[in-house]
């Protein structure tokens, strides 16, 4: 793929990943809101070759660190990613890396949903719970009921939502890439 069909790709995707953070509803079991940025993470890494999925979610940390206001809610800046959610966003960029990986050794719709779970989910998580409990000074109990726990369900649901479109619209992922289309 040639360079600049690869950049804006990524551009775009990292777009998309800037508004999925403004759809955001608050929970009132939690102080983070759910947004749709997580399900938009697990879109790119189960439909992108790991080079863009990179790419995007890079370009959109990179975004949100030089100030412009793209993560949750219009926040930016070093403090919200060095700050109790950083971890989240960091484990953003290796989960959609663990996912492109896991998706092209595990086709079909179970490998695309061992691929979310695995990457999407388990990874985010891991980073996010870490961060959050040594940035508060919380127990690893008290971080996991307040990180983890009330938001599984949820990602559980955007995993299978991810790995069911992705299936679906596979072909047409392909065809933007100039790959062959095939049906997986």
């Amino acid at each position: 793929m040639k360079p600049l069909k690869r950049m804006t790709i990524s551009a775009l995707l990292a777009v998309l990943l800037v508004v999925s953070a403004y759809i955001s509803i608050p929970l009132p079991i939690s102080s983070v809101a759910f947004t749709a940025q997580s399900l938009m993470v697990m879109l790119i890494g189960l439909s992108m070759p790991v080079n863009i999925a990179f790419t995007s979610v890079g370009l959109y940390l990179l975004l949100g660190a030089i100030g412009l206001p793209v993560f949750s809610n219009g926040t930016a800046g070093l403090t919200v990613l060095f700050g109790p959610t950083g971890g989240y966003l960091f484990g953003f960029l290796i989960g959609v890396v663990v996912m492109s990986i896991v998706k092209d050794h595990a086709k079909g719709y179970g490998g695309r949903m061992v691929a979310a779970i695995f990457g999407g989910i388990i990874v985010v998580y891991f980073f996010g719970y870490l961060v959050l409990k040594l940035v508060l000074g919380l127990s690893y109990g008290k971080a996991l009921m307040i990180g983890v726990i009330p938001f599984l369900p949820l990602d559980f649901l955007k995993a299978w939502i991810a790995a069911w479109f992705t299936k679906k619209y596979q072909k047409h992922f392909n065809r933007m890439l100039g790959q062959p289309v095939t049906k997986s």
